[in-house]
């Protein structure tokens, strides 16, 4: 099986967003016999009246499509409000440059995946501890590779983050997903296996973020 949690989808698509990510789609759904997907549409304001729908513009019997949102937020919000994109949506995330937001949502019971973005470097550092309570919660942390490949600068931030992630360590809670926004940033498996390596993961370990890792967060989440 083959994972990537982590595709961008606006709430209303135009024909040529629409064509974009049918491209995405086709291509993913060649990577693998089965494939499980998410859609994510990321959320600057909260409104429990203005939550999308997100629906795929093409289907394929191998590939699994998943709604998935992001907060992206600054502040603390109310656990009313996570628990109600948990139960709008199959996948909630939550991205910040807050400590205090990001401390917060590791002792969280409504978020599955901190995002940590890699367009601008981290403003703050990583603590070991607080990553490893997220994970005693049953948090994952995500890492894209797209921004990587569309910027030079972002390369050199989502390289920073993939090592501060490894030295904390996760490797069990680790998700590597794309963030592709066009076809041409999907990479094949073996691509994100030598990336994950990149980082420092052993051989035994760097298939994981891609396949093991996501599969036993929507095990969880179906349970």
């Amino acid at each position: 099986m083959y994972f990537d949690l982590n595709i961008p989808i606006n709430e209303h698509l135009d024909k040529n967003a629409r064509d974009k990510l049918k491209l995405i789609l086709h291509r993913l759904s060649q990577l693998d016999d089965q494939v499980v997907v998410a859609l994510n549409y990321t959320l600057t304001k909260y409104s429990s009246t203005k939550l999308p729908d997100l629906l795929a513009p093409i289907e394929y019997d191998n590939v699994k499509i998943l709604r998935r949102i992001t907060m992206e937020t600054d502040i603390i919000l109310e656990e009313s409000a996570w628990e109600t994109l948990q139960s709008k949506y199959d996948l909630v995330a939550l991205r910040t440059s807050e400590r205090n937001v990001f401390e917060h949502a590791c002792q969280s019971k409504y978020i599955d995946i901190i995002s940590l973005g890699c367009a601008q470097r981290l403003p703050f550092t990583l603590d070991p501890m607080m990553v490893n309570l997220a994970t005693e919660h049953n948090i994952y942390f995500e890492l894209e590779y797209a921004p990587g490949i569309r910027d030079n600068t972002s390369r050199g931030y989502v390289y920073q983050l993939g090592h501060a992630l490894i030295a904390c360590p996760l490797s069990n809670h680790l998700v590597i997903s794309s963030g592709a926004e066009i076809v041409s940033e999907i990479r094949a498996p073996f691509d994100v296996y030598y990336f994950a390596k990149s980082f420092g993961l052993p051989n035994d370990l760097a298939k994981f973020p891609f396949w093991k890792n996501p599969q036993s967060l929507i095990a969880h989440k179906l349970l």
